[in-house]
């Protein structure tokens, strides 16, 4: 049985923006940097990316080099290899990322790659925004099902009339 790994960050307003504590480590040599490493979550972003202070301060050698296209521009940038801790010691090990020369406000950019091995949801409620994250993904997130009942019980449908509803809804698909 796999095991599965997962954290939950709550933030005390809405947000638009999700970031995350995380630490990077260099995986032949084991160097590692946990502290004050701010990741930004980019659903839109298709790989990772780390500032050019995590790569000085962990002495990181490029891997390699890639195109790396942005709003204004594509440069070539250099690649290199790292594990990527997430919070609650969720590990993503031998990511390859490309170098920023700097951002604002956080250091690492996870992008797809890191996203799409594990199940993402984030949600708003009360004033308050909660981003949860699993890895590995196993199951599809499917918020219609629930919706729909939901509904038709505020409709007034008792549970079986709501499961007849259901099952008429589903033979039309």
């Amino acid at each position: 049985m796999i095991k599965l790994h997962a954290f939950t960050t709550r933030f005390n307003c809405l947000t638009s923006t999700i970031i995350t504590d995380i630490s990077i480590q260099e995986p032949v040599t084991g160097n590692t940097l946990e502290k004050g490493i701010k990741g930004l979550w980019d659903t839109g972003a298709t790989g990772s990316v780390i500032s050019k202070k995590i790569v000085d301060e962990l002495g990181l050698i490029p891997t390699g080099k890639t195109l790396a296209s942005g709003i204004h521009s594509t440069i070539e940038v250099n690649t290199y290899i790292v594990n990527v801790a997430l919070p609650n010691r969720v590990v993503v090990q031998d990511v390859r990322v490309t170098e920023s020369p700097q951002f604002n406000h956080f250091d690492v950019l996870i992008g797809m790659n890191i996203i799409a091995l594990g199940d993402f949801a984030f949600t708003n409620k009360n004033g308050a925004s909660w981003f949860s994250f699993r890895i590995p993904s196993v199951e599809h997130l499917d918020f219609v099902p629930k919706s729909i009942d939901h509904n038709l019980k505020a409709d007034g449908l008792n549970r079986k009339q709501r499961r007849q509803k259901i099952k008429e809804i589903k033979k039309k698909k």
